[in-house]
């Protein structure tokens, strides 16, 4: 679980200043906060550990839906649905995930998987249980991967660390950063929701370490359709490292190792990288034209801002029809939209 730390207005601003010298072209996409939105979260609700994105679909009628992990008991789950509004409009995971007095509920990241243009499922890791738990768009519980209860880094039967975070690819493969501390620090692949409900394994990669390939502290999880790449979250060693999303095999380790990476999430819209760094509180935008299947790519920092208003970012999810993004703050007092801009006389934050 993430430790809260505060971080100074000056000292991010100069972070901030010092990182987008080394943009190339500040008429990228960049975002600012959405001040005219706000999350109309129940009474008892506290501690937002993670978001994740049910998309809307206009020919089906399907509307958004943004899920919001939260941990703290005085509220009867774990799981907070909103609409695009902000408002509630349901709650999930109270008999199905778990907690204990001092931590609280066990969810730690969430990720939304599309199966079809009017059903998915929401997929949590509970990191108290050592599993990763899968849900029905309606909040019903239809698997649990791992072992509960028991940490290990088994595969028969199957077993996780401290879980914790879960991607998808379009093709149905299912990725899992196995490492916020614990006994494990690797990345486990499955080919797809059936497999990785049944624990049968793709393949795994790394172990702890801090050369190519290694890891410490794989806190969250991307997938990169255009490179079939997967972004892994290297907390511990304060740097994104890229592997190959068919193999688990290290790409060349990635120039951009700006910040310390908590959560990071791919936008389509605009082909960009986001990373929150929860120590420092900023948020960062990696332009990936230049990521391929055969090439790491260059570094190309194109947009950077502080997240004041966040105490202890903590992960993300994106709107990819919009390219909004909502962040998580573990430390509270809520999650907050920061909204895409792509025109150059737009990137400045309104006052």
């Amino acid at each position: 679980p993430a430790p809260v730390r505060m971080a100074s207005t000056v000292a991010v601003g100069v972070v901030v200043a010092a990182l987008l010298c080394l943009c190339a072209d500040a008429g990228y996409v960049s975002y600012v906060l959405d001040k005219s939105w706000t999350a109309n979260f129940p009474a008892g609700t506290a501690m937002y550990s993670a978001t994740a994105i049910q998309q809307d679909n206009e020919a089906t009628g399907v509307q958004v839906v943004i899920a919001v992990g939260q941990r703290s008991l005085n509220y009867s789950d774990p799981v907070v649905l909103l609409n695009l509004y902000g408002n509630v409009i349901g709650s999930f995971g109270g008999d199905s995930v778990s907690h204990n007095k001092q931590a609280g509920w066990g969810i730690h990241g969430l990720n939304f998987q599309a199966l079809s243009p009017t059903k998915g499922s929401f997929w949590l890791t509970d990191v108290q249980d050592f599993t990763l738990k899968r849900f029905s768009s309606d909040g019903k519980l239809q698997s649990v991967t791992g072992t509960p209860g028991r940490a290990g880094n088994g595969t028969s039967p199957l077993q996780f660390g401290n879980v914790a975070d879960v991607a998808f690819a379009p093709d149905g493969r299912v990725f899992v950063s196995d490492g916020d501390g614990g006994v494990n620090n690797r990345v486990v692949a499955f080919r797809s929701a059936d497999d990785a409900s049944a624990g049968r394994v793709l393949w795994i990669s790394g172990r702890a370490g801090s050369d190519v390939g290694e890891f410490s502290s794989p806190h969250s999880i991307a997938y990169h359709a255009s490179s079939n790449s997967l972004f892994v979250a290297d907390r511990g060693n304060n740097r994104t490292q890229i592997l190959d999303a068919d193999t688990g095999a290290p790409r060349p380790l990635w120039t951009c190792q700006q910040g310390i990476p908590w959560g990071l999430r791919v936008v389509d819209l605009g082909n960009v990288l986001i990373t929150i760094d929860g120590d420092k509180k900023i948020l960062l935008v990696y332009n990936l034209d230049s990521v391929t299947r055969t090439s790491s790519g260059e570094c190309n920092i194109v947009a950077g801002m502080g997240l004041p208003e966040c105490d202890t970012p903590h992960e993300l999810a994106v709107d990819q029809l919009r390219g909004d993004l909502y962040v998580a703050c573990i430390g509270g007092p809520s999650i907050f939209r920061y909204v895409q801009r792509t025109s150059r006389g737009a990137d400045e934050e309104e006052s």
